[in-house]
């Protein structure tokens, strides 16, 4: 005669609270840490780029799929002379270590269109209707162009700014997609958490895969003392699920608060919170666990 088998129980984890607000600190956080990177982008991607050809100066600056030039005829220029800048403030522009571009104004220049790496050095350029402050390394020979007309050429990252701009773009990707996973994890996957009895086992859902546990000379008991550590997995208000310590025990949680759960004890030791935590005791004993004999 064969003994009928136990029909499957299947136990919710305690419901959490605040699920709204964690998903709206989850989005904050992604938006504060894409544009923190977006920013590190424009700053590692920017260029400054200086041309002088026979007829025009180029000046520009920023990344290259977003800045703009701006073109003065060498024709209107009226003088070119080194000046020391101090006590300038943007109008206009940019304003980051390095990276001084844009609309600036100055108590004894007045206000100009800049490029510069914000250092005290530099050349205004006098024009008809325009007044620019330009900067390179090389200050003596930009100034030889342009009131010889002659050919100068000057980037700041000598055509790095394409390639930083993409490995800012990649990890701006990255952040972004961690970000998404991140805010579903806290929105959906405590929702998704159930503990089914059935066969001997209890096999554990989380969402994103089923684990079994035999419950075959495993004891259950309650938990007493909290989880302390994290060592692996997701750890977050209203979801914990990975390996932790207890104390000084290694144990594999599913569950959904630090404490009040219950604790089976066999091949590892494993945590669990359910809502009904006395008809799951009395499944887990019924499936062939047995009760401990003092609590962990």
């Amino acid at each position: 005669m064969t003994t009928p088998s136990l029909p499957a129980l299947t136990f919710l984890p305690v419901p959490t609270t605040g699920r709204g607000a964690r998903a709206m600190a989850a989005v904050a956080l992604v938006v504060v840490a894409a544009a923190a990177l977006a920013l590190g982008g424009l700053l590692l991607g920017s260029e400054r780029v200086v041309q002088v050809t026979a007829a025009e100066v180029t000046a520009m600056a920023g990344p290259r799929w977003l800045r703009h030039e701006h073109r003065l005829a060498l024709a209107d220029v009226q003088s070119v002379r080194p000046v020391t800048v101090r006590g300038g403030h943007r109008v206009l522009g940019t304003s980051m270590p390095g990276h001084c571009t844009g609309t600036w104004s100055y108590a004894d220049l007045g206000e100009v269109f800049q490029v510069s790496d914000c250092g005290d050095r530099a050349l205004l350029v006098q024009a008809r209707g325009a007044r620019w402050l330009l900067q390179a390394p090389d200050l003596d020979g930009l100034q030889r162009a342009l009131q010889e007309h002659k050919p100068f050429a000057f980037a700041s990252h000598d055509g790095m700014g394409a390639p930083l701009t993409g490995l800012v773009v990649v990890l701006l990707a990255i952040t972004l997609l961690t970000g998404a996973a991140v805010v579903w994890l806290t929105w959906k996957a405590p929702g998704l958490l159930r503990y089914r009895v059935e066969g001997g086992q209890l096999v554990v859902s989380t969402g994103w895969g089923d684990t079994a546990v035999a419950l075959a000379g495993a004891t259950v008991s309650d938990q007493d003392a909290p989880l302390t550590l994290r060592l692996m997995g997701v750890g977050m208000p209203g979801l914990h699920v990975g390996w932790y310590l207890q104390g000084r025990r290694r144990a594999r949680v599913w569950a959904t608060r630090m404490r009040g759960g219950l604790v089976i004890d066999g091949a590892m030791r494993c945590i669990v919170t359910p809502e009904d935590r006395e008809g799951m005791r009395a499944a887990l004993l019924a499936a062939g666990a047995k009760p401990a004999l003092s609590a962990p």
